[in-house]
């Protein structure tokens, strides 16, 4: 599985067994406060999700227990 994160015009990319695994894998510094779009590609299914910016903040966050809780709501959204 695929994870894109488009945010401000930059493109980061991951790749995990499945969603979650990927998304842990993202690792962006810097400006995190921001809206972005993400997108998961599977072999043949595609799915592109608009994240607020307190949704980018927390997936993209330090702490890992606040990670692990928007990586699981977003894995859920996936599914």
């Amino acid at each position: 599985m695929k994870v894109i994160l488009k945010l401000l015009n930059e493109e980061y990319e991951a790749v995990g067994d499945n969603a979650q695994e990927a998304l842990n894998k993202l690792d962006v510094k810097g400006f995190t406060k921001l809206k972005s779009f993400i997108t998961i590609q599977d072999k043949e299914k595609e799915k592109v999700i608009f994240l607020s910016p307190l949704q980018t903040n927390r997936l993209l966050s330090q702490h890992p227990v606040i990670k692990k809780v928007a990586v699981k709501q977003l894995a859920l959204r996936i599914e």
